[in-house]
């Protein structure tokens, strides 16, 4: 109880009856307020209890929030930095593939500009090659025809002498070349020549 209403109640007990009753009216209206102030005291004591309690709960509730929302902020600072680095390591890559990429394009056309020189150049071969074949074989007939001509008229000769020829088969006069038969009309010369 409070000091104020013990006191009260013990200036009531040690009062003479005689006090009239309008003195004791007050004084028990006294010492009501002074209980009721008492309790008004105790239940405002006990909501400011309840208030710190309660501010103390919210403060707590609080900081747990924050230190979730911060713990959960650096994950995502540290998500963010991750994939920053990943990023950055597979632009790394990408260049490097890139530059790859480019060296091989390049070293394939290079390889490619060779292949097509060397086409151009085989072309250039196979067309001379296939000239002077053409060119041989014109030779060769006329040779043929040189050849024909020459056992014509080695074999009126011939005829007109009437001498044989050493180591003739019969028939070589009649000879005919074309261009499959030039080594036949050359050996026919270069016996008719011995001779």
């Amino acid at each position: 109880m409070n000091l104020k209403a013990l006191i009260a109640l013990a200036i009531f007990a040690a009062e003479p009856p005689r006090l009239s009753a309008a003195r004791r009216s007050r004084q028990r209206a006294r010492a009501d307020r002074a209980e009721a102030g008492h309790q008004d005291e105790q239940q405002t004591a006990a909501k400011e209890h309840q208030h710190a309690a309660s501010t103390i709960t919210i403060g707590d509730t609080l900081t747990g929030s924050k230190s979730c929302v911060d713990d959960q902020l650096r994950a995502e600072h540290a998500d963010a930095r991750r994939l920053q680095l990943d990023a950055t390591r597979r632009a790394a890559t990408y260049r490097a593939q890139a530059q790859a990429d480019a060296q091989a394009r390049s070293d394939l056309a290079d390889r490619s500009e060779a292949l097509d020189r060397q086409l151009a150049g085989g072309l250039g071969v196979v067309a001379e090659l296939r000239a002077d074949l053409g060119r041989r074989d014109t030779e060769v007939s006329a040779l043929c025809d040189l050849a024909n001509a020459d056992a014509a008229l080695l074999g009126g000769i011939r005829s007109r002498m009437r001498r044989p020829m050493k180591n003739r088969p019969e028939g070589d006069s009649q000879v005919r070349c074309n261009a499959d038969g030039f080594a036949q009309a050359r050996t026919f010369r270069a016996r008719t020549i011995d001779q």
